[in-house]
């Protein structure tokens, strides 16, 4: 789901990053990097792109490379017994 993202924040701001002239809207280039920013962050901050009923179930992390990344990190360190969750009161 991010690489979809990416794609279509890339491909509708196609003209501006391939400016050949050099004179580059600097507005427009902080709001594409703002929108990468929101995927690399999770594609669920665009509007639209998480699907509906609004649920939190595994779905949220699948669609979200560093979450994924996350889940298999904190699997492996609770295997090792390296991970020791306390409970928060």
């Amino acid at each position: 789901m991010q690489r979809e993202w990416y794609t279509k924040v890339l491909s509708k701001e196609i003209d501006v990053i391939n400016s050949t002239t050099g004179k580059v809207d600097k507005a427009r280039l902080q709001n594409i990097l703002m929108h990468l920013r929101k995927c690399c962050n999770h594609p669920y901050l665009f509007d639209g792109a998480e699907p509906r009923p609004f649920v939190t179930d595994h779905k949220l992390i699948e669609n979200c490379g560093k979450l994924v990344l996350l889940e298999k990190l904190l699997d492996r360190l609770k295997k090792n017994g390296s991970l020791k969750i306390h409970a928060v009161q």
